[in-house]
């Protein structure tokens, strides 16, 4: 029961660490979208008041250029692995929580109950395991650190 407690808060603490990366990451993306927007509008009217060629070239690069970031950023849709993270979290912070208790009432339990309830948390844990997306080497190392 401890080892599986220890690992179950092990991996509530990298999904919530992918959480932070990639809520960082995707507010980085939003501000760089907003930016390369910002630049093409800026070029198009350029374009519209000077007539320059070589403003109506750099208008028409950051114009697709924010084209393509935007459908990578529709395709990949980081905010969304965000929530997945987080609800991941969450409900490995409810089973470790239920593991918790679990272990507090080992010596008040009798075998049966006992090994019925583990059964039961090990079930939830491999379905919970199962649905929840793969957190990254990275949050896992930095979890680790903090070990």
């Amino acid at each position: 029961v401890k080892q599986t407690l220890a690992d179950v808060s092990r991996t509530h603490r990298c999904h919530e660490k992918d959480r932070e990366i990639l809520s960082a990451r995707a507010k980085r993306i939003r501000a760089a979208n907003t930016v390369l927007l910002a630049v093409s509008s800026t070029g198009i009217l350029t374009t519209l008041i000077t007539e320059n060629r070589a403003a109506t070239w750099a208008a028409a690069f950051t114009t697709f250029a924010s084209l393509l970031f935007s459908l990578w950023q529709l395709q990949f849709a980081p905010e969304s692995e965000v929530a997945a993270h987080k609800e991941a979290a969450d409900k490995y912070y409810s089973l470790r929580s239920e593991f918790r208790t679990l272990g507090a009432r080992m010596m008040t339990l009798i075998d049966e109950e006992l090994e019925s309830t583990y059964e039961r948390l090990m079930r939830q844990l491999n379905e919970l395991t199962a649905a929840s997306p793969r957190t990254s080497k990275k949050a896992y190392r930095l979890t680790r650190e903090k070990d």
